[in-house]
Parts: structure tokens; C-alpha cells; sequence
């Protein structure tokens, strides 16, 4: 997991970027799905995952991910 620290305004941004985002591939690999259920999930292919979200109790965005 990495944290990073984000004023509001960066958050706000942030979150009408991620929003918007349709990304074909991350980090060379084709994004297959995308959940938005808790946070921004990008399913790879080959079960890879990366997830991006926001703490609710501290100024944090957290980013987890999972790859081979």
C-alpha cells in the first residue's frame, strides 16, 4: 500500500479525474473491468489488479495493487 497526503482541493480534483478515466491499458497491461464500488478498482488481464481510493479518516489517498 502507498499513502499519499492530498490538500482537499487536490482531492476534489483527483476525484473528477479518476471520474473521467477510461484507461485502455495501465502499466503495459489491458484494463479489463473497472468497479467503482469502493474507490477506483482496475481489473487487468491476468488478474492483476490496481485500486485507488480515499481514506475516510485522514487526508490520504491509498493506492493498493496486486500483480504477479
Amino acid at each position: 500500500r502507498i499513502d499519499i497526503r492530498l490538500e482537499p482541493e487536490q482531492k476534489t480534483e483527483l476525484i473528477e479525474r479518476l471520474s473521467r478515466a477510461r484507461p485502455e491499458r495501465l502499466a503495459g497491461l489491458r484494463v479489463v473491468q473497472t468497479d467503482t464500488t469502493d474507490g477506483f478498482r482496475f481489473c487487468l488481464e491476468g488478474g492483476e489488479w490496481l485500486l485507488v481510493r480515499f481514506s475516510g479518516t485522514e487526508p490520504l489517498l491509498r493506492i493498493y495493487t496486486e500483480v504477479q
